[in-house]
């Protein structure tokens, strides 16, 4: 599985391949609610746990090779549709 994230004042998603890791216990992140499910996968509301209660939302998705590339852009695509109309540097 990989995680992708976007925060605040992050314009490219950040991607990492984890295989079986706890993305969240890596990272020390806490899941709030399930935003939403996606077609490759959940969003979640998460917050750090030791950055002063940052949010952000966090999907998973596969990233199976044969997949990887449309994965990839359909994320960035969905990104991009949730920073219109949004500042994302405040």
């Amino acid at each position: 599985m990989a995680e992708a994230a976007a925060s605040s004042g992050v314009q490219e998603p950040h991607v990492v391949d984890l295989g079986e890791e706890d993305f969240f216990e890596i990272y020390g992140l806490t899941k709030l609610k399930i935003l939403g499910q996606g077609l490759a996968g959940r969003i979640y509301l998460v917050k750090a746990d030791n950055d002063g209660g940052v949010s952000m939302a966090v999907k998973k998705f596969p990233l199976f090779e044969e997949l990887r590339d449309q994965s990839l852009q359909h994320f960035k695509a969905e990104v991009s549709t949730m920073q219109v109309g949004i500042d994302l540097t405040s």
